[in-house]
């Protein structure tokens, strides 16, 4: 969906023996994860971004074991997010320290550049509007929440440069559309609890229970007829919201988890979809019941 079939040989194809694989990605120091369909398949990838660089793992069955490490100018940078809208042809995004916010139309083979890497635009989160793709969400070190309607080509600073500044450190960004006709909904995992915006970023309020005591460090927000809510990954476990954030509960079935660094969503598995969670050692758990229980990916 995402991914050009003539590309898929890049990085799947197991009897390429000159593709190189690696057991832990990332030196175990995980920042986000992703879910893109396979093409011609019906699997999906997972990426995972890392502060050794991005990684792909397919989750077919038959795929090679290990993960795949994306080329230049990926390849050896601290990659913060990676985020795509759910819909065919759409780009992928990654940002991260020092490289801004990079783009590619090729499911990742080829990168550009759309905002440049600086101390001032050091970006820490970045989450793409599901039903306006060209919208795109990313909170930068210093300057806070920046906004782009036009698939990257400018960006302006949202809430007049006091929107979520210092001294909270966004980590996490996720978009929520209730309905198409809906206003977005923002959500923003920060060392200071998570944070909702309900006009666009331009002003945010806290949040109530766990979400606020403690820092969160990955959110995946769901608004599909099959998959609904909102997850929020703490140093503790994974939460839960079914009410656009009102309230939270605790997923008891993925205390063995420990710290959530990274959530994703994978639709191709079928209803309800395959929710997917990596923990701070890197280790990878899938679960196909919404979050009650969880098992290790081999």
């Amino acid at each position: 969906m995402i991914i050009a079939a003539t590309t898929s040989l890049w990085y799947w194809n197991s009897a390429n023996q000159s593709v190189e694989y690696v057991a832990t990605p990332g030196q175990g120091h995980v920042h986000v994860a992703y879910v893109l369909p396979l093409p011609s398949s019906d699997s999906s990838a997972l990426w995972l971004g890392t502060h050794d660089g991005l990684f792909l793992k397919a989750l077919a069955k038959d795929a090679p074991a290990g993960w795949r490490k994306v080329g230049a100018p990926l390849q050896a940078t601290d990659v913060m997010a990676v985020s795509s809208a759910r819909r065919a042809g759409s780009p992928v995004y990654a940002a991260g320290h020092s490289i801004g916010v990079q783009r590619s139309d090729d499911g990742g083979i080829h990168w550009r550049q759309i905002m440049p890497g600086s101390p001032a635009r050091d970006v820490h989160a970045l989450a793409v509007d599901p039903q306006e793709p060209k919208s795109i969400y990313i909170w930068a070190e210093v300057v806070g929440m920046l906004t782009s309607t036009n698939g990257g080509a400018t960006w302006e600073i949202t809430g007049e440069g006091k929107s979520l500044k210092n001294p909270v450190q966004a980590t996490a960004l996720a978009v929520s559309r209730p309905t198409q006709t809906a206003a977005p909904v923002l959500y923003a995992g920060t060392n200071l609890g998570l944070f909702i915006s309900k006009d666009g970023g331009e002003s945010w309020s806290s949040t109530q229970g766990e979400v606020a005591d403690q820092p969160v460090y990955s959110l995946l927000a769901l608004d599909g007829p099959e998959a609904q809510g909102v997850y929020a990954g703490t140093a503790s476990g994974l939460l839960r919201s079914v009410d656009a954030g009102g309230s939270w509960e605790r997923l008891e079935g993925a205390s063995a988890l420990g710290g959530v660094a990274g959530l994703a969503y994978d639709e191709s598995a079928g209803p309800p979809g395959r929710l997917l969670a990596v923990n701070a050692a890197s280790q990878v758990f899938i679960s196909e019941d919404r979050g009650r229980t969880w098992t290790l990916l081999p």
